[in-house]
């Protein structure tokens, strides 16, 4: 019983650890990585930079900044066969070392395409649209381009080259090439948005300050300013310690309770060593012992059930939407930390009955048997 309350600690803690180790991951790569990166520098007052390429050039060469990429967003619409669906529309080099979203099928745009663009998921499954058909593309601009009608709206007639997924956004945003959508509002060197991509993410405040006082004229935002991923990041690593918590109690009381049980009949066995000269400390090792090597044989029988519920799992995610796919976690610390967790829990668990054996009467055990 013993080795099963340990296996069984064991292999439901590696496989939480796991779970919850792979959602932080892909909310990482979901809400930074595939999204609007570490750092977000927009104008203070106006809409857009007007030239966006000093601002780029001052942010990727801050320490720390891996890349930095200009986006020019417009309102916008898409729509096919009179059915029309209003989205942003973003204006991105696909080109670029990072994008805002995440290529799910198809192909990029080529730098300058002006007939082509890059579908969110979600747009394209409310249209019914596939990569390769038209669509219809509406695009609202404030200056004279070279294709705007007399109402001030960009309408074109384009095709879809591929899908953009992304669950913080991006599955439902237009993204076509940044110089078509500048050069149509007049603008050549026009960004809403300058996004950096950091090589440490948890640097994104000394880095955030840093260009804060260097670009004056412009607000920083931080990925960890988001509320929502924020939050989540913060009520995984909650989940966390509960789980902790829930398997130190699923663990730590059968333990003592079995432990105790034995020491109560095998008093005769330590009234025994006891009178043959063994220290307290002595018989409280022995039980220490006792379990110890029983949490290693529950820790090893654990790890296997552990990794068997990874692959299933890996396998069968827990969650998955609009290509945020939870993937369990496969690394040595997601089963060296259960394991280590679990044995001092166990260790712990063992304390009060060794104590209890220590303290054995062995005169009065060793009349009683008499």
């Amino acid at each position: 019983m013993l080795v099963l309350a340990a296996a069984a600690g064991v292999g439901f803690q590696i496989v939480n650890v796991a779970n919850l180790a792979g959602y932080q991951r892909a909310l990482v790569a979901e809400g930074i990585e595939h999204a609007l990166g570490d750092l977000r520098i927009s104008p203070r007052r106006g809409g857009r930079f007007a030239r966006a390429a000093p601002i780029v050039r001052a942010v990727a060469a801050a320490p720390g900044v891996r890349t930095a990429v200009a986006l020019t967003a417009a309102p916008g619409a898409v729509g096919k066969q009179g059915h029309i669906i209003g989205a942003a529309v973003v204006g991105v080099d696909m080109s670029g070392a990072a994008l805002p979203f995440r290529l799910a099928e198809g192909r990029l745009l080529e730098r300058g395409e002006r007939r082509g663009l890059v579908l969110g998921t979600a747009l394209a499954r409310r249209l019914g649209v596939r990569v390769g058909e038209h669509v219809s593309l509406r695009v609202v601009l404030t200056s004279a381009g070279a294709a705007i009608d007399g109402d001030g709206l960009l309408r074109a007639r384009m095709i879809v080259r591929g899908l953009a997924a992304g669950s913080f956004g991006a599955h439902d945003q237009i993204f076509v090439d940044r110089a078509f959508l500048c050069a149509e509002l007049g603008e050549p060197d026009a960004a809403s948005l300058v996004i950096a991509h950091l090589a440490h993410h948890e640097d994104a405040a000394t880095v955030g300050a840093a260009l804060a006082n260097a670009l004056p004229a412009a607000r920083v935002e931080r990925w960890n300013d988001e509320p929502y991923l924020k939050s989540s990041l913060a009520t995984a690593s909650a989940i966390g310690g509960v789980s902790r918590l829930m398997v130190a109690a699923a663990v730590g009381v059968p333990v003592a309770a079995l432990l105790f049980i034995q020491v109560l009949r095998r008093r005769r066995e330590l009234s025994l060593l006891g009178a043959l000269g063994f220290a307290r400390w002595e018989l409280v090792a022995i039980v220490m012992l006792q379990a110890l090597l029983v949490t290693l044989a529950g820790a090893v029988l654990g790890a296997l059930l552990g990794a068997g519920l990874i692959t299933y799992f890996q396998a069968h995610p827990l969650f998955q939407w609009e290509g945020f796919v939870v993937h369990p976690n496969f690394a040595l610390r997601t089963f060296i930390a259960p394991a280590l967790f679990v044995t001092i829990t166990a260790l712990l668990a063992a304390l009060y009955p060794a104590i209890t054996a220590a303290r054995t009467d062995t005169a009065r055990v060793l009349r009683e048997v008499n």
